[in-house]
């Protein structure tokens, strides 16, 4: 059995994992779901290339892909706003729902992504396709009466480029791609306008181990997509270094040598919304104060 893993893994907070087995007991390709809740403290390995400079995985740098089959409701994607999908639909591609055109026949839904908002969202998709010579749309939709889905809004154009915007309430939705003629890879990317997130307090940074310090912090906001981390450098300017997921009071930050001290600041991500940062909190790993790293700060003491 062989699985390709389409999220990624942080310590100290829920993870969702979604990934496809090929040859099952079956014979034929399953797509499974898991959505597994982990302790803080837990690690684990994704099958995607990391360097070993890397301490966290920002959110989005992997992107993802469709799974087949995903062309109804319940077989649908996910897709993270602000991170782009990728896919491939053909006009001959098995489909279960259709989209009802005034001046045209029925178009076919052949790939469905979902995504979820908890508040009044106004949501841009885009999706943009490589083959000049076919004809792909995009559909946005909640439900579906018989086999047509009930279009909220749309493309239905003839370039490699297809866009709407939508204000939403709270809820579960659903991009439909259907190709309507010919047969082409693409790229869907949903984004929201949303209002900046409350600021994160309290943060802390604590030493767990000799080359781990654990950050904490009390989440503010109910519409962030993420909390971003940052770390002081050598000259003292805050790089980012990762992400943490969505309602995240926590993140282990690795790849420190023993009493190595660094300082950190987090804010929330709504879209492309940002709170403010949190306050500035330092904190040192266990164990004797070693010699500077080049690539990352030094307590004051270190030599």
């Amino acid at each position: 059995m062989m699985f390709r893993v389409l999220a990624r893994f942080f310590t100290g907070a829920a993870v969702l994992l979604f990934a496809i087995a090929a040859g099952a007991s079956a014979g034929t390709p399953t797509k499974e779901t898991i959505d597994n809740a982990v302790p803080v403290g837990s690690t684990y390995t994704g099958l995607y290339a990391k360097s070993s400079s890397d301490k966290l995985t920002p959110t989005g740098s992997i992107g993802c892909s469709e799974l087949e089959p995903n062309n109804t409701i319940a077989l649908s994607d996910p897709i993270t706003l602000g991170v782009p999908c990728t896919g491939t639909a053909a006009a001959t591609d098995a489909s279960t729902y259709v989209i009802h055109y005034a001046s045209a026949p029925d178009g076919k839904v052949h790939d469905i992504f979902r995504f979820t908002i908890g508040a009044s969202e106004t949501i841009n998709v885009t999706m943009t396709f490589t083959t000049a010579s076919a004809d792909l749309d995009i559909v946005l939709f909640s439900q579906v009466t018989g086999t047509a889905v009930d279009k909220i809004a749309g493309s239905s154009g003839f370039g490699t480029t297809e866009t709407f915007t939508a204000t939403l309430a709270a809820g579960t939705y659903y991009i439909g791609v259907s190709a309507y003629s010919g047969s082409s890879p693409y790229t869907v990317l949903a984004t929201a306008e949303s209002a900046a997130p409350a600021t994160p307090s309290n943060l802390t940074a604590t030493g767990t181990s000799t080359s781990q310090i654990h950050l904490s912090w009390q989440d503010n906001s109910n519409n962030e997509t993420e909390f971003r981390v940052e770390e002081k450098n050598l000259s003292g300017t805050f790089v980012d270094i990762g992400a943490a997921v969505a309602n995240a009071t926590g993140i282990n930050v690795n790849g420190y040598s023993p009493g190595q001290t660094s300082t950190f600041r987090i804010r929330a991500r709504a879209g492309t919304s940002y709170s403010p940062y949190s306050n500035e909190a330092t904190g040192t790993s266990l164990g004797t104060i070693g010699p500077c790293v080049a690539t990352r700060p030094c307590d004051s003491t270190s030599t």
